[in-house]
């Protein structure tokens, strides 16, 4: 700062002098504060893998004796090829890989070709040959998904769920009520009394955050009530009168003594719930995971003539998401709400 100071004294007089360095000091203020805000643009862990990811191309480009920033298509290619070869790294891994190259050539104000042809051709390469690896031994691959526990698939599994004690009351609700708002198992177990708002034709669930809502605006899941037996709002509300809910964690753990706890579920909790729950109805569990109820109600919403639009808005997937992709893919009839047919 005293350098600007200086500089103006050398040239102007000390009125203008002074206005020079105050605006010179607000300027940098100014630019400091854009910098924090900037820096606040990735979540933690974002920016932590993505320095690591960019170290890790540094340190490989420097041993093959290229150019790191600005790398060529070429190059990129690769150091992908390195590590899904050399390595062995997930495609999921090698894409990270991808986004933390292509995020620090734009930080450094150069055009990434991350983006290139020729690197795009490499992803779908190393994509098909995990696809094939894990064929070839039996194992699920990273673009293989978790079997959907699609309508059909949930009554069968609520038809095996005894509702005359608490833990019966609880997984059907979890079940009917995750399907129901297409809730990602972190939001399901983090699910509160709070959160939950009384509305014609069902109940709005407002969660602070989730996966998608990375600077924790708030987001909101319709319940829609059904018209069968298997109405989630139904089952919601009987859960909730017998655990005596009025405030905290809707799922709750239950002991083999039928004693309700006051804290939440945990995610593995509830994965381990649908699994034990499709197993006693016949569904190989090993094919089933915390991900069917949010994929089968994907599926269902789409055989029912959902869009992928719709679908997404429903279920709190940023716009484009692969994953949603891979559960439906077409667009189907344009409708405001998907019928989930409960």
């Amino acid at each position: 700062m005293r350098s600007y100071q200086n500089l103006a004294t050398q040239f102007l007089s000390p009125a203008p002098a002074a206005e020079l360095a105050r605006r010179c000091d607000s300027s940098l203020t100014l630019d400091f504060e854009a910098s924090k805000l900037a820096s606040n643009a990735l979540s933690s862990a974002t920016e932590k893998a993505y320095q690591s990811d960019w170290k890790d191309f540094v340190q490989w480009a420097d041993q093959a004796d290229v150019i790191a920033l600005p790398a060529s298509q070429h190059t990129i290619a690769a150091y992908l090829a390195h590590l899904a070869i050399a390595r062995d790294l997930k495609p999921a891994t090698i894409e990270r890989r991808v986004a933390s190259i292509s995020h620090s050539h734009q930080l450094a104000g150069e055009q990434s070709a991350t983006g290139e042809l020729f690197v795009r051709r490499v992803l779908a390469g190393i994509r098909r040959r995990a696809a094939e690896a894990a064929s070839i031994s039996g194992e699920r691959s990273a673009t293989r998904q978790a079997a959907p526990i699609d309508l059909p698939a949930l009554v069968k599994v609520c038809a095996f769920i005894d509702t005359t004690d608490a833990r019966g009351l609880r997984d059907r609700a979890l079940l009917l009520v995750g399907f129901a708002g297409f809730f990602r198992r972190s939001e399901l177990v983090g699910l509160q009394a709070q959160h939950l708002e009384r509305v014609p034709g069902g109940v709005v669930a407002h969660l602070p955050k989730s996966k998608t809502d990375q600077f924790g605006r708030g987001t909101t899941r319709a319940i829609k009530r059904g018209t069968t037996s298997l109405d989630p709002v139904n089952a919601l509300d009987e859960w909730i009168a017998k655990a005596e809910i009025v405030s905290g964690p809707i799922f709750r753990s239950v002991d083999r003594h039928g004693n309700i706890a006051t804290t939440h579920l945990s995610d593995r909790s509830a994965s381990e719930i649908v699994k034990r729950r499709a197993s006693a109805a016949g569904i190989d569990p090993l094919r089933i995971s915390g991900h069917s109820l949010r994929r089968g109600a994907a599926t269902t919403a789409y055989r029912n003539g959902s869009d992928h639009l719709a679908i997404a808005r429903s279920g709190g997937w940023a716009e484009g998401s692969r994953t949603l992709t891979r559960y439906i893919e077409h667009a189907g009839i344009i409708v405001d709400s998907p019928d989930l047919g409960l």
